[in-house]
């Protein structure tokens, strides 16, 4: 099944799950928060790790620290081999889309994140 919403640009697929299909869980998360700033033909980056925190938690963290600047925040992870990894859970790392995206695409990106920092402080207040 598809989603779309009127508000995103963006369709998510939906599927009907099993509740039990997991064979772990680890109930203690490190997030891993990215604040961007534009001071040239990139963004500028400050990261933190937040942990003892839930997901709530640190996207309120992010929003009051937050200022003009646009956020994403990781799950920090490791994978098979031990090496650590981060799941995006809220935006992504806006300088790799940069690097990788034509202007006209990169500009969606940023008005995208963007909008997305404005829709979830307006929510907020």
């Amino acid at each position: 099944m598809a989603y779309s919403s009127k508000r995103k640009i963006t369709c998510m697929h939906v599927e009907k799950s099993y509740e039990r299909d997991s064979s772990w869980e680890q109930h203690q998360s490190t997030f891993r928060v990215y604040f961007f700033e534009e001071p040239g033909p990139g963004y500028s980056v400050s990261t933190y790790d937040l942990t003892d925190a839930t997901l709530s938690e640190a996207r309120t963290w992010a929003e009051d620290e937050a200022g003009d600047r646009m956020y994403s925040i990781a799950l920090v992870s490791s994978n098979e081999q031990g090496h650590r990894g981060l799941i995006w859970l809220i935006g992504d790392d806006a300088n790799d889309v940069l690097d990788q995206a034509p202007t006209e695409a990169r500009q969606r990106v940023q008005s995208r994140l963007r909008q997305e920092m404005i829709e979830n402080r307006s929510r907020r207040n």
